[in-house]
């Protein structure tokens, strides 16, 4: 759950600020965006809980105008970057691009710095009883 937070987080975040797109393979553009978040002076490092999270919400909201400015206009740099990658590409070629991308930003260092400190206590809480729920379920049936 929390992990889908901070996820949906960064994907915000991402689509708040801005950088310039490079070239055109779905992970150099995912490197863009974590780019242009830190340029404008988003720091992913010491994200422990929630509450970071939310505070790190709170800031990307808050950025002065001129930053908030200038990660916009990087974001949609990259993002007609991508727009310019798929053009050609045929549904299944985005699909894969898709993909690409998706896992390419699980690989950026915003993520890696922000997941790096994240406290996964709650996670294996929710394993264990995702497993029971599914054990007693397949007892029933």
């Amino acid at each position: 759950m929390m992990k889908i937070t901070f996820l949906a987080t960064l994907i915000v975040g991402f689509s708040l600020l801005s950088s310039c797109g490079s070239s055109g393979s779905a992970s150099n553009r995912a490197d863009d965006l974590c780019s242009c978040a830190q340029e404008a002076g988003i720091d992913f490092n010491g994200i422990n809980s929630e509450r970071d999270l939310n505070r790190l919400a709170r800031k990307m909201e808050n950025l002065p105008e001129k930053d908030m400015k200038k990660a916009g206009k990087c974001v949609v740099d990259v993002l007609k970057g991508i727009q310019k990658d798929v053009k050609e590409m045929n549904d299944s070629e985005k699909s894969a691009y898709i993909r690409s991308f998706a896992k390419a930003t699980i690989d950026t260092d915003c993520v890696i710095d922000g997941m790096e400190d994240f406290k996964y206590d709650e996670f294996e809480n929710l394993l264990d009883l995702g497993i029971d729920g599914l054990e007693d379920e397949l007892e029933r049936n």
